[in-house]
């Protein structure tokens, strides 16, 4: 639910901090 769309975000954001 919302708690997993979170992690997913967060996955997002460290691939773009990572790049």
């Amino acid at each position: 639910m919302l708690l997993h769309a979170i992690e997913a975000f967060n996955a997002d954001v460290v691939l773009v901090l990572g790049q």
